[in-house]
């Protein structure tokens, strides 16, 4: 292994990435006090009333504003209680044991033990946002606990796993399709509503392909019950319980302002894909197949030691919208290009503009610039191409989410 990835700095780059994470986790479900007992209700009543409206519009549980904390309480609790058999099972068997590792206190949150490093990394914010594990910040570190009936079920459910995957066969096949669905959306759009997935899946699943017309309303049914799961469960951002997003994307904050500033331009207008290029994007975010990405990947490889970490970052900034300096920035700060000519330097942006030329860009809703300059020229250029004039103009200043269809609409 070379010296740029050894040991030391591997383990850098994962306390890093923990952090982070920990940090977000915090500033989003740390609990204000700990809770009287180890009931789910005395966990839920640890928050303040705003984290738990921000849980209940994660997983989809249908609360108003105007509850008082204890009716709130009570709602997320039987919502998360009634379907913690299918948390459990979208968490997957791995996930599940690692919990309990956790709960049974069987690894050091202080050590560098490979189950602890694997839970942090990947289990311990989905299980936060989907309200089966709680955290809290102490003088001395960060305090983790899961309430006893989710403990109990948890230990029963790894008791009689197979039992229970017999049980939701059905389920399993629809979870890989809503997958399939979201991330293809993620992947083009970057940012979308919850309409937004509907909309793709009937481009992938036609209704015409199924054979009882009498089950399509169970059948949606169970896509709105399990889609906010399958949101959390993927890492991505899910806000409001209407926009979902790319988890490239900083925080909340960022997303929402990213699809405020595109819906401005861009109205409500998205690019629509056919069937096959929703499962080509439901692989990867980027098209990888055109000519001038394959001239930018070969000529990347000779100008970077490190070209397949510049090609992510390249991918990335571009997605985002982001300025080249920017990129060129982030380029110089991690070592990853260096130019040494002018002329390269030139070669290099006449490249990097060719790819970007031809790629689904995130603030062009999935088209490309090609094709706006093509086939939609002067049409997004003003907002008032898509909200009529009449209405009012501070309608987007607060942002308060009037324009777009919930998860509640669909009930």
């Amino acid at each position: 292994m070379s010296d740029r990835f050894n040991e030391d700095e591997l383990q850098e780059e994962i306390d890093f990435f923990i952090s982070t994470m920990m940090e977000r986790v915090l500033n989003d479900y740390a609990l204000m006090r700990n809770p009287i007992d180890g009931s789910l209700e005395a966990a839920l009543n640890a928050y303040t009333k705003e984290k738990l409206l921000k849980l209940a519009a994660e997983n989809g549980i249908a609360v108003q504003k105007s509850w008082k904390k204890a009716k709130l309480i009570g709602a997320l609790s039987d919502g998360i209680m009634d379907s913690l058999d299918g948390r459990f099972l979208i968490l997957q068997k791995r996930a599940l044991t690692l919990l309990q590792y956790m709960a049974d206190g069987k690894f050091d949150l202080a050590g560098h033990d490979f189950e602890r490093i694997e839970f942090l990394m990947t289990v311990f914010e989905v299980a936060v946002r989907m309200g089966i594990v709680y955290v809290s910040e102490e003088a001395d570190g960060v305090a983790m606990a899961m309430p006893d009936p989710i403990k109990e079920k948890l230990d029963d459910t790894l008791a009689n796993f197979d039992d229970l995957v017999d049980t939701y066969e059905l389920e399993l096949g629809l979870w890989d399709d809503i997958n399939e669905i979201l991330a293809a959306g993620v992947n083009l759009y970057g940012v979308l509503t919850v309409e937004k997935i509907y909309d793709l899946w009937k481009i992938r699943h036609s209704l015409f392909d199924v054979e009882d017309f009498e089950e399509i309303p169970e059948y949606y049914d169970k896509l709105e019950e399990y889609l906010p799961l399958l949101i959390i469960r993927n890492g991505y951002y899910f806000v409001n319980g209407s926009v979902i997003a790319n988890p490239a994307f900083d925080n909340d904050e960022d997303v929402l302002e990213f699809y405020k500033e595109r819906s401005e331009r861009m109205g409500s207008y998205y690019y629509e894909p056919s069937k096959e290029e929703i499962l080509y994007y439901a692989e990867t975010e980027f098209n990888r197949n055109t000519t001038a990405y394959k001239r930018l990947k070969l000529e990347a490889a000779k100008m970077s030691d490190d070209f397949e970490t510049l090609i992510q970052v390249v991918e990335t900034h571009m997605l985002l919208g982001n300025e080249v300096t920017d990129l060129m920035m982030q380029m110089l700060e991690m070592g990853v290009m260096h130019f040494e000519s002018e002329n390269q330097l030139v070669h290099f942006m006449e490249l990097y503009y060719a790819v970007q030329h031809t790629t689904r860009l995130w603030e062009n809703a999935g088209i490309t610039p090609e094709e706006m300059g093509e086939k939609w020229h002067g049409r997004f250029n003003l907002a008032q191409d898509y909200f009529d004039n009449d209405e009012d103009d501070d309608e987007f200043d607060d942002f308060d989410f009037e324009n777009i269809i919930s998860l509640d609409d669909f009930r």
